[in-house]
């Protein structure tokens, strides 16, 4: 059986004024007895099959002891109907005071739910009763109770309870947490607008976050890529990086800032395209300055021997240079001629050079340089008395009034010099031997070819450069051949040096 009990409990006891209150209130769950033992009879409890619930409510109520104040409890035999207290006051009564006990019982034969109240009032005279205010908001709250109950007869009525019944709690906070209505249809709350949950005690978050994050405490936790109150906005790359506004995904950057993340500093009017721009900062180009690159420029206004174009010098006849404060060197340095002893150059320059600095020497760290200083009017010369198959470097300045051009520069291989002395100490049927003089310089070696008149077959020979002798072997009798001896320095070749001979014919 499921039954509702509800107890009200009224104790004189001491209080020091007139003022005391409810103290204490506490709601137990009690079973019911079991098995075959009879009811008590102060109550009235019908059987279910399921497990009997019982709500039990005990109030603790200070009075004060002056005065003790009856209730009178007018009770309905209605199904559904709410009790009602009605409050004042009897005369005293002599003699030990029992407490009245009223009793209302609802049945509903459908459901077999029972519903038992019963309130114990102690019965106590009292003059004007002081208490009244106190006994007056207990009454409100047993008719708060009364509503609850009410409440819980509903649900359980329309088949809501689900496990309650058996468990003794209810599943729904009455009233929806005061954000709500409970639905008979639905058996659950239905909740106003901004809060969720299964009693409508949990806050909504706006849009449920547009799906795109997680709604802790009525706030939105936005997933990376998303932002906002509901996270319906896209977010930008690093937002902005707090230099610029995110709008549908993308940064409107401040004036100085650019870029995808507004990271890039900016310069100012992107620096006229005359420059880079690097960290907030114009690089610019030759020939422009200023903040923007805008303001042309030239170097020391062309040190007066030039135009400024563009930011860009023109330099006059025979100056050179970003400030044409330069003299321009010579130009179409070339040989004309090498032997193994000389060099014979020629080159250009400017009608208003005063004259020409000619430096040569061997290219090797120890090498003597030699200098001849030249007229104005002279554009070629010829280096003598040079070693034979040397490297040479050889430079040309521009001179103006004492002021140097840069060098206009070539190197050159002098050749080496032809084998002399080439002489046949010896012939026979079949061999020669050969001599010729030594060099009195550095080389690598030698080169010698014997090559018959017909120029069927030949042989040649590669020699260190001290050898000055050589015999070939291996010649056929009576044949004519012709000797060619060069000298050999890097990937140079001397001219050849050259004679012919004629081997013995054998005896008979």
């Amino acid at each position: 059986a499921l039954a509702l009990l509800l107890a009200l409990q009224g104790t004189a006891l001491a209080a020091p004024s007139g003022d005391n209150k409810l103290v204490r209130t506490s709601r137990v769950r009690r079973q019911t007895p079991g098995g075959n033992q009879p009811p008590a009879a102060s109550s009235v409890n019908q059987t279910l099959r399921e497990q009997p619930l019982v709500f039990n409510h005990v109030y603790n109520i200070n009075v004060p002891l002056e005065s003790l104040c009856s209730v009178d409890l007018d009770t309905s035999a209605a199904s559904g109907s709410d009790s009602h207290a009605e409050l004042g006051s009897r005369p005293p009564m002599e003699g030990p005071v029992e407490p009245t006990e009223y009793t209302e019982q609802t049945m509903d034969a459908e459901s077999q739910v029972t519903f038992t109240h019963r309130i114990n009032i102690p019965k106590a005279a009292c003059g004007g009763c002081p208490a009244l205010n106190t006994i007056q908001q207990l009454a409100t709250r047993v008719e708060i109770l009364e509503r609850e109950v009410s409440l819980l007869r509903a649900q359980c009525g329309s088949g809501c309870c689900g496990e309650s019944s058996g468990m003794g709690r209810l599943d729904f906070v009455p009233g929806c947490s005061g954000h709500g209505s409970f639905s008979f249809d639905l058996c659950g709350c239905v909740c106003e607008d901004g809060w969720t949950g299964k009693n409508c005690s949990e806050t909504r978050c706006p849009s449920d976050c547009s799906g795109q994050g997680v709604c802790i405490e009525g706030e939105c936790v936005c997933d990376r890529d998303f932002g906002g109150d509901n996270c319906s906005e896209p977010r930008c790359p690093s937002d902005c990086s707090g230099r610029g506004l995110c709008i549908d995904g993308e940064c409107v950057c401040e004036e100085s800032f650019t870029g995808e993340d507004c990271m890039v500093g900016r310069c100012l009017n992107d620096c006229s395209d005359q420059g880079l721009c690097i960290n907030g900062t114009c690089q610019c180009r030759p020939g422009y300055v200023g903040e923007d690159c805008s303001l042309v420029y030239c170097a020391n206004n062309c040190s007066k021997k030039g135009v400024c174009k563009e930011g860009f010098c023109v330099c006059q006849d025979g100056f050179a240079g970003d400030d044409c404060n330069s003299v321009a060197p010579a130009m179409n340095l070339n040989t004309r001629g090498v032997t193994d002893c000389t060099i014979d150059l020629e080159w250009e320059g400017s009608v208003v050079v005063t004259d020409f600095l000619l430096t040569y020497g061997p290219s090797s760290p120890a090498g003597v340089q030699y200098e001849i200083r030249l007229p104005a009017n002279t554009t070629c010369w010829t280096i003598i008395g040079l070693e034979a198959g040397l490297e040479y470097n050889i430079n040309v300045f521009a001179v103006i009034n004492n002021t140097i051009s840069i060098p206009a520069s070539i190197t050159v291989w002098t050749y080496l010099s032809n084998p002399d002395g080439l002489i046949f100490k010896s012939i026979t049927e079949t061999s020669v031997e050969v001599q010729w003089k030594p060099f009195y310089y550095s080389f690598d070696g030698w080169e010698i070819s014997f090559i018959p008149k017909d120029n069927d077959g030949g042989m040649t020979a590669q020699l260190p450069s001290t050898i000055t002798s050589f015999v070939q072997t291996g010649l056929r009798p009576g044949e004519e051949y012709t000797v060619n001896l060069l000298a050999l320095r890097d990937q140079g070749r001397s001219q050849p040096v050259t004679a012919s001979f004629t081997t013995l014919i054998d005896g008979p």
